[in-house]
């Protein structure tokens, strides 16, 4: 789960002086990094920072690593998606082959949009800003399938589902939705990645230690309740 987000960079500061504060909180912002992937004179000094950040952050986790188990169920995301913007992307990549990473799965988060236009009338608390934020996930993630194919780092592909209704996941929309993704699995034969949020955060002594507001938001929010329960019900 790698971040770009969240809390302080494992890199020195000075060579990750564009993703962070003087502090070493990570600041960059998902449409800065999406700009600095289209300008050239940019990118190249994102994309070295970026690597090294990433490589530094399995360099911590290689620990765990040397359990034969583990290393065969490798999979490769990031905090709110980042991985997906085109300059993280590759920064991604290379740093996997330069720690020789063999990553069992890449999360490519593009959703088939038309099976919730199927059962739109059944689900609840389906927010504009996710129908935007799929729509933008769904074309970086053609750009990743172009780029390096539909099994990157020989990373078997998988569908998707959990932006649609990031932050409500309930058991009536995941009920709703559930029977045609598995379908659409089975058809293509493919596994299926759905994206819960179940973990709440209430010790104000740990939210202290988050610092992005809008994670401290998330986290307190009574949809991580409801999701829980939804991974309850599905197990029953």
């Amino acid at each position: 789960h790698l971040n770009l987000v969240e809390g302080k960079a494992l890199s020195p500061l000075h060579k990750v002086s564009s993703l962070t504060d003087a502090d070493g909180i990570f600041r960059p912002s998902f449409g800065k990094l999406l700009l600095v992937s289209c300008a050239p004179v940019l990118r190249g000094r994102f994309l070295r920072q970026i690597r090294t950040e990433f490589r530094h952050q399995i360099r911590r986790c290689k620990p765990y690593f040397e359990d034969p188990t583990f290393c065969q169920q490798i999979r490769l995301d990031s905090h709110v998606h980042f991985h997906m913007i085109p300059v993280v992307f590759d920064a991604m990549i290379q740093a996997a082959k330069l720690e020789d990473l063999h990553p069992s799965y890449i999360r490519i988060p593009k959703e088939p949009v038309f099976l919730y236009l199927k059962h739109l009338p059944c689900l609840e608390h389906v927010r504009p800003v996710n129908s935007l934020k799929v729509l933008i996930l769904n074309l970086l993630a053609l750009r990743a399938r172009l780029r390096y194919g539909s099994t990157p780092l020989g990373a078997a592909p998988a569908l998707f589902s959990g932006v649609m209704l990031s932050g409500y996941m309930s058991k009536k929309n995941v009920r709703a939705i559930l029977p045609d993704f598995l379908a659409l699995c089975k058809k293509k034969n493919q596994g299926l990645e759905m994206l819960f949020h179940p973990g709440a955060v209430c010790s104000e002594a740990e939210l202290s230690q988050v610092t992005s507001a809008d994670d401290k938001t998330f986290f307190t929010d009574a949809g991580r309740s409801e999701e829980a329960e939804a991974l309850i019900a599905l197990k029953k």
